[in-house]
């Protein structure tokens, strides 16, 4: 008898069927229109979000990714690196995060876009809203699919409605869908979801080639986006045991296609990336579990770390349930340093045990809100810092999979209540009742979420909103500094450009407080104090940046500008030197040494009154830059000043197709004539008149005197 009954119960389960009850509205019972609603739902929240530009990360995968800005023709690359070696462009670089990413598949997107709309912001932002869209329906119709055999219809329905809802609405998701980068997150769970739901599909008495192909296809997509997918095996077990009552060894057999994937991508991976998670970061914006000792980083304290772990841990419950205040950014120390003896800590530990405690207890029952918990703890675990090290504290975009386990637990808890005492049939009044509640969270969610989009317009936006936030964090207050120095530049005012440039130097002071041997701040401060002229200040903090990395090539380069304002020309030379020694390719440092030598020799013609050595820099320019209006011109003085009319000739001659303004026009018709002025005096009272049409003070600015 035990072997029948055990028999019996490993046999797939058939959907159950139950038509609504009569008094149920006819929408109550059709799938199709109910998803079809959720995903225009989904669309509509994030429809304001289309007049975005791009934004934060977008630049590693899209403006500033070498592979993606090549359209079709980076595919190759895209697939054979990690996904950050397009961004940084050199190798080695890309593995600042421990262990590497390789997520090709959104890159691949956003090449095919950059192929045939080139870098269009809207169409990004269209196409994470339509496929935000399919998530909200995809979500209902795996929840359905997952409950029903079991629970019924009526409760399967009213449950994966409400949770979906809460789930569109739910302003933790602006990260994933107002920013275009935030892709990997949506493909990866249409991927991670749409796996499930065909494997249920070929479980329930589907054709087993087809759902079972595309559960492996759909997943293998899934890990190509982002890996964190693949906590999903072990939820796969759990979901066929609470819903289908199926022992561990079938449901391990039976979801035999995702695994395939599995191996089929992490084989994939490591001939890509290797098999090595790599050492752990020791710049503490890669690795938040570092303090400061001794002038240099170490590890963390173990108690201070998983401390640090739980809270953030709690953080992510209390923003589920209160989704305020949002930031883009948890970096060090917007997350500060916490011990087991903080009260939130030990909050977050006790609610954390109660949850563990309330899923095993679960287990029994195979109550609906026990599997969320499971859902929500399992692929939590791969981005929560206790496997392995991610990068960051925390991260709202995080939440985007294991929200769906919250979303679930909740929606149950609340049919449960309204169910209390009525049976297995609820009317119609009932259910409404508990819709009450659930479209309540969803016009409060859906409208912090409206609210929150349009902070993704732009970095400058993103920042300088977000600091109110997370002002302890040294990434966002380095940030800032840098989006306003972009800004001090674009302002015509001298006295606005300079407020603003001090205010630039306020937060980057800010970052180094917080992060002493942080590099990028002292850079910022470098540059900042250029644009104000103080360029000794600048020099000392290029300095500070190049003391933690001399190999640092924007701080060696732009150390060079500050001498080149100072006009010291040799140690000028001697930083862009070093910077094409860090890479021979580095255009900024060319273009500055060429710029070096025609300044060099502007000087040296014009100061020193030494015009043998004027023309040895200008030529030097000429050879870097020979279709270089000043260049040419400088060399026509110079030739002139040697009284070597016929070389002075030839240079302003072609000087001349280059010039960009009439006033430049007029200054080589000027100097034309004063070289023609002793050889062919007609010539030179041509030119004269020529500069004059196009300048009439021109004569008297020079203080020339025109042949008579």
């Amino acid at each position: 008898m035990s072997k029948k009954k055990s028999a019996k119960k490993s046999q797939p389960a058939t959907p159950v069927r139950v038509s609504p009850a009569s008094n149920y509205p006819s929408w109550f019972g059709n799938r199709r229109l109910q998803a079809g609603l959720l995903f225009c739902l989904g669309f509509l929240l994030y429809a304001n979000s289309l007049g975005n530009e791009f934004a934060s990360d977008d630049a590693i995968v899209i403006t500033n990714n070498e592979f993606t800005q090549q359209g079709f023709a980076g595919f190759d690359e895209i697939l054979s690196y990690d996904t950050f070696r397009g961004f940084f462009k050199v190798a080695g670089k890309d593995k600042l995060v421990a262990g590497g990413r390789y997520r090709p598949l959104t890159l691949l997107m956003f090449a095919t876009e950059y192929q045939f709309f080139g870098e269009n912001p809207f169409v990004g932002h269209l196409v994470n809203c339509l496929f935000f869209g399919l998530c909200g329906a995809l979500l209902y119709l795996f929840l359905f699919r997952l409950l029903s055999p079991k629970k019924g219809s009526t409760l399967a329905t009213w449950v994966a409605l409400a949770a979906s809802l809460i789930f569109i609405a739910h302003p933790l998701h602006t990260e994933a869908v107002a920013n275009i980068k935030g892709r990997d997150e949506i493909m990866a769970f249409l991927g991670g979801i749409g796996a499930l739901y065909a494997l249920l599909r070929a479980w329930d008495g589907g054709s087993k080639v087809k759902w079972y192909s595309l559960s492996g296809l759909f997943f293998f997509l899934g890990l190509l986006s982002k890996e964190h997918i693949i906590t999903l095996l072990a939820v796969v077990p759990l979901a066929l045991y609470y819903f289908r009552d199926a022992k561990p060894v079938p449901a391990l057999v039976r979801s035999w296609p995702i695994w395939a994937a599995s191996v089929l991508f992490l084989i994939l991976r490591g001939q890509i990336l290797g098999w090595s998670l790599g050492d752990p970061s020791s710049e503490l914006m890669n690795n938040p579990f570092l303090v400061l000792e001794g002038g240099r980083y170490v590890a963390m304290p173990f108690g201070e770390k998983y401390a640090t772990i739980i809270y953030t841990l709690g953080k992510y419950i209390q923003l589920l349930f209160v989704p305020n205040p949002l930031t883009h950014d948890y970096y060090p120390r917007h997350i500060e340093v916490m011990e087991f003896s903080d009260p939130l800590v030990l909050l977050s530990l006790v609610a954390h045990l109660a949850l563990l405690a309330g899923a095993i207890y679960s287990l029994r029952r195979k109550s609906i809100w026990g599997f969320g918990i499971w859902f929500y703890l399992i692929t939590l675990s791969i981005v929560s810092n206790i496997v392995f090290p991610v990068g960051t504290n925390m991260s709202e975009r995080f939440l985007f999979l294991p929200s769906v386990g919250f979303c679930l637990a909740i929606a149950a808890l609340v049919y449960q209540f309204i169910n209390r005492g009525q049976g297995k049939q609820l009317s119609f009044k009932g259910l409404q009742t508990g819709l009450y509640p659930i479209l309540a969270i969803t016009i409060l969610f859906g409208s912090l979420t409206v609210l929150r989009n349009p902070v993704w317009k732009n970095d400058y936006t993103l920042f300088t909103t977000d600091i109110k936030v997370s002002e302890g964090s040294a990434k966002l207050q380095t940030s800032v500094g840098g989006q306003l120095i972009n800004r001090a530049q674009q302002t015509k005012d001298e006295n606005t450009r300079k407020a603003i440039l001090q205010e630039a130097i306020t937060h980057l002071q800010r970052s180094i407080e917080i992060h002493p041997l942080y590099k990028h701040p002292y850079h910022l401060l470098g540059n900042a104090y250029i644009y104000l002229g103080s360029f000794h200040e600048a020099i000392r903090n290029y300095d500070k940046a190049l003391a933690i990395d001399p190999e640092f090539i924007e701080a060696v380069n732009n150390k060079g500008v500050a001498h080149l304002n100072l006009d010291q020309f040799g140690e000028a030379f001697t930083y862009f030197d070093k910077a094409l020694e860090i890479n021979p390719n580095y255009t900024e440092a060319k273009r500055y040494r060429a710029l070096t030598s025609r300044k060099a020799g502007q000087f040296f013609g014009e100061q020193r009154n030494d015009p043998y050595t004027a023309l040895r820099y200008l030529h030097e320019a000429e050879e870097q830059m020979p279709n270089d209006f000043e260049t040419l011109r400088l060399l026509g003085v110079a030739y002139g000043s040697q009284q070597n009319s016929a070389k002075a000739i030839e240079y302003f001659e072609r000087a001349l197709p280059l010039a960009s303004s009439d006033s430049e026009k007029a200054i080589i018709l000027l100097n034309l004539g004063t070289a023609w002025y002793t050889t062919d005096l007609e010539k030179a009272n041509g030119y004269y008149q020529q500069a004059q049409a196009l300048d009439p003070n021109i004569l008297q600015r020079q203080q020339a005197t025109p042949a008579q």
